[in-house]
């Protein structure tokens, strides 16, 4: 479907259908998402509630535990990770041997936090191939 059906769907009614809520956290933009998935439910008759961190905010947003993402109680988390920031990140690195373990330690730690606070189901981003 194309985005800019979906974001014609945002300007219809939503009252009667059913509420899911949603978390998104991300190190990157997404708006775009936000309104994808908002515009994609009122097609299958949901209404998605979406909470959506600041940017760059996950870990402020997993490891505070009076953080907007508990207060809110969301069915379901996304974690929106993005390629660029990991390559990023890779490059200011001083010993890259550990670096992948380190991002795998880290995914795990944002997924067991949440776990451990939330009754929902999470939603990690894989890093896309860049080019």
């Amino acid at each position: 479907m194309e985005f800019s059906v979906l974001k014609k769907n945002l300007k219809k009614d939503f009252s009667g259908l059913e509420n899911i809520k949603i978390a998104i956290l991300g190190d990157n933009s997404t708006q775009l998402l936000t309104q994808a998935l908002k515009g994609y439910g009122y097609d299958k008759g949901i209404c998605f509630d979406i909470f959506e961190a600041d940017y760059d905010q996950i870990e402020m947003q997993v490891f505070d535990e009076s953080s907007e993402l508990y207060s809110f109680n969301p069915q379901f988390v996304i974690v929106a990770v993005s390629s660029q920031k990991l390559i990023k990140k890779f490059y200011k690195c001083k010993d890259k041997s550990c670096f992948a373990q380190d991002q795998i330690d880290k995914a795990k730690s944002i997924v067991d936090m949440v776990l451990s606070k939330l009754s929902c189901k999470i939603i990690y981003f894989n890093y896309c191939e860049a080019n």
